[in-house]
Parts: structure tokens; C-alpha cells; sequence
């Protein structure tokens, strides 16, 4: 699946043969996804937000992670910049309903879409909880018309004292 993919990628197959004389073979695949667009994440103090980042880390990157206290969600703020070869590529609007996130994409001189993410309202008063939720970019492209990307936010008042394992399953409710 090369749909939140981009670049070189490779992945190891092993085969197995009835022949029981056989041992198995190992193979390394390799191959280059050309993207239809791409969605980086741009690094909190990164100075220029034209063309893709060159560490790899930032790149292809569909969930945003953020551990914040409920009384400073000034602190929310992620940026990600899609791209696209096509020539006339249009951020058309972005679906979101949640509480937390506003989103401003704005279009840079090299065809590129900065697209800033920050809180909804920073004063509000949010319940201590794991936010999940799913934005949906929609774009003018023919093969990517919807993209789907993740924010996870844990409110929580410990924030900055513990660390958040962000692919931790949150703890179930406790029991009254």
C-alpha cells in the first residue's frame, strides 16, 4: 500500500517452498513511489517551509502527536506542507468539527500548501482526556481528492511531567 508513501522504499520477503530439501529464500524488494501529493510535517523551528524537508523523519507524515495541559493550549500548533508534480494543485478546504484545532492552509511560491494547524480557541476550558480525531484536506487532485490525517492530543494537567507513549492505547475509564 504506497498511499502514504513517497521516495525509495524496500521491504524484505521471505519464500517459502514446499520442496522440504528446499531451504527459504530471502529477497529485498526496492522500489520508488512517485507520489500523487505528499504531507510533511515541518519541524517546530524549521526556517523555510519551501520544498520537502530533507531529513526523511518529517516525511510522509499522517498523525500529529501533541501532550499538552488543558490551560495552555496556546502551545498547540503543528504545521504540515502538502505538495504535488501537478501543476495547479488546490488545497480546496478542510473538514473539521472537533474542539481543539483551526486550520489555515495558505499557498507557497513554489506550488507547495503550508497548511498550519493551532487552537481553536486558546482560553477554552477542555475535559482532561486523549482527543483522536481525523481532518480530511480536500484538494483539486484527481487520485488524492480527500486526505486523511490524524491529531491525537492528550489533555492531561501532568503533561510535560510524564511521558505520553503516543501509540499507547489510552487506559479504559475507572469503574464507579
Amino acid at each position: 500500500d504506497n498511499r502514504k508513501r513517497s521516495g525509495p522504499q524496500r521491504m524484505g520477503v521471505t519464500v517459502y517452498l514446499t520442496d522440504p530439501d528446499l531451504e527459504s529464500i530471502d529477497v529485498q524488494l526496492w522500489w520508488t513511489v512517485t507520489p500523487d501529493v505528499t504531507v510533511d510535517a515541518l519541524a517546530p523551528r524549521a526556517e523555510t517551509t519551501l520544498g520537502r524537508p530533507a531529513d526523511i523523519a518529517w516525511r510522509d507524515i499522517y498523525k500529529f502527536v501533541a501532550n499538552e495541559r488543558p490551560d495552555e493550549l496556546q502551545r498547540l500548533s503543528k504545521r504540515m506542507l502538502l505538495t504535488s508534480p501537478q501543476a495547479d494543485f488546490t488545497v480546496l478546504g478542510i473538514d473539521y468539527t472537533g474542539p481543539l484545532w483551526s486550520f489555515t492552509p495558505l499557498k507557497q511560491s513554489d506550488g507547495s500548501w503550508l497548511i498550519t494547524a493551532s487552537a481553536k480557541d486558546p482560553q477554552a476550558q477542555l475535559p482532561e482526556k486523549l482527543y483522536d480525531e481525523t481532518v480530511t484536506i480536500r484538494t483539486n487532485h484527481a487520485h488524492k481528492s480527500e486526505i486523511a490525517v490524524q491529531f491525537v492530543v492528550n489533555l492531561t494537567r501532568k503533561a510535560g511531567s510524564t511521558d505520553f507513549d503516543r501509540n499507547a492505547i489510552p487506559p479504559p475509564p475507572p469503574l464507579k
